[in-house]
């Protein structure tokens, strides 16, 4: 009978991340994103993304010429943005 501590050395530690795609160690929270992924996940136009990262301080990184996005950020972010209902009553949030 295998247990979960004698599969990882017998420690309590969690599972090793996943390999990506480029055979690199990463957890999904630390995935760098391209722009076009961004575009995909937020459903917006690459406009709109680069309006963002110039004026509403979308986390980024510029590499060379591109873009690129961490996840775990874009969420926490993201979360700025939260609608909310307030005592107004329309549901609007702080942004």
């Amino acid at each position: 009978m295998t247990s979960a501590n004698s599969q990882n050395g017998g420690t309590d530690m969690p599972p090793e991340p996943t390999q990506s795609a480029g055979g690199s160690s990463v957890g999904l929270d630390q995935q760098l994103l391209t722009t076009r992924e961004l575009m995909s996940f937020l459903n917006l136009s690459r406009t709109k993304i680069w309006e963002m990262v110039k004026k509403e301080n979308l986390p980024a990184f510029k590499l060379g010429g591109d873009y690129r996005y961490r996840r775990s950020e874009v969420i926490a972010w993201l979360e700025n943005y939260r609608v909310t209902h307030g005592s107004d009553g329309t549901g609007s949030g702080t942004k």
